[in-house]
């Protein structure tokens, strides 16, 4: 067993496919197929299945991963604390539930740690809260951040502590709906729910199953067939509200220079009453893990400043019902 073979598990295990793996490494497909099998004969164990769209993790293959992770991150702190030039590299992988506060707060904090000369190496994925705490249970991810709806939080945190994932709370809030300026119900400081029905709706295309949905805004919701465009990536979905006339989003707290910069208002919807959780996850071994605390430290205390900053506009707003303040959601 070699430390390169481990680094291919790895690869193969965050890309799911051997082919992407190879990509990524700029290896070849054979070689990686190789390595692997021979690592799997070795220790007499199966680490992956073949699948029609991929390779996915047996259970065996789950547990060697997090010690494969585990290892490899050893090796790597050996080869920071040796360094000949003394500089500790940091090393760290971030996998988030999409939000554009949480980017703008750990694009704040790598800003942060590029100043100088220290060697950092940094990998940040956004997906959905069940895709972070795979790649954080498999050593694939550092350092997670998920939401959770209020009403699936006992599950959720049943799940977690048997995978055995630290987990601390960041900020809890109800969705809002993000618009153009010049919206049509952009008079409105309490949006209607009916109103929603006859303009585009704007959908991350990992959400589009109208379970979740339903559990992130109100338990009543039901599937409508409305005007719906999925989107996969932060670009599109900006683009898209910026150039499709009538189009909104639902969607978590906003950094109000950000809504500035596109033009775009926050509103309140009282149908949404479901309060989502967004939460830190990280593996009980990395508890000590310096960059994470650094980071963990640094996101809860951009959170706490961006609930201030939406308390602080709240209450300046006189229109439309009140609500419950202590929600960092309230970004006008």
């Amino acid at each position: 067993m070699t430390l390169q073979q481990l680094q291919y598990v790895l690869a193969v295990a965050q890309e799911g496919s051997i082919t992407k793996a190879a990509r990524a490494l700029f290896k070849s497909q054979p070689n990686i197929s190789n390595a692997i099998r021979e690592l799997e004969e070795e220790l007499n164990i199966q680490i992956f299945a073949r699948t029609p769209n991929g390779v996915s993790l047996t259970p065996e293959g789950e547990e060697f991963l997090v010690q494969a992770s585990s290892i490899t991150q050893q090796v790597k702190r050996l080869e920071n604390q040796y360094r000949r030039d003394g500089k500790e590299e940091l090393n760290l992988r971030i996998s988030i539930a999409r939000s554009s506060y949480m980017i703008r707060g750990i694009s704040q904090w790598i800003d942060r740690n590029l100043q100088g000369d220290r060697p950092v190496s940094i990998h940040l994925a956004e997906t959905n809260t069940n895709r972070v705490i795979q790649e954080v249970c498999s050593g694939a991810a550092d350092l997670g951040i998920i939401r959770i709806p209020g009403n699936q939080l006992d599950q959720y945190n049943r799940l977690l502590k048997e995978n055995r994932l630290i987990a601390e709370t960041l900020m809890v809030f109800p969705l809002r709906i993000v618009f153009r300026e010049d919206h049509p119900l952009s008079s409105y400081e309490n949006i209607p729910y009916e109103e929603l029905a006859a303009y585009t709706e704007i959908i991350h295309g990992d959400d589009q199953v109208p379970a979740i949905q339903k559990t992130q805004i109100n338990p009543g919701l039901l599937p409508e067939k409305h005007r719906k465009v999925y989107v996969y990536d932060r670009g599109s979905q900006i683009n898209l509200l910026e150039n499709v006339r009538g189009s909104y989003m639902w969607v978590s707290p906003i950094p109000p220079d950000m809504l500035e910069m596109y033009h775009m208002v926050l509103k309140d919807c009282s149908f949404a009453t479901v309060e989502n959780r967004d939460i830190l996850i990280y593996r009980r071994e990395n508890r000590k893990h310096a960059a994470i605390r650094d980071c963990i430290k640094y996101l809860t205390a951009f959170a706490q400043e961006l609930q201030k900053s939406a308390e602080g506009r709240e209450n300046t707003v006189s229109a439309g019902p009140a609500h419950n303040l202590s929600s960092p959601a309230h970004i006008v």
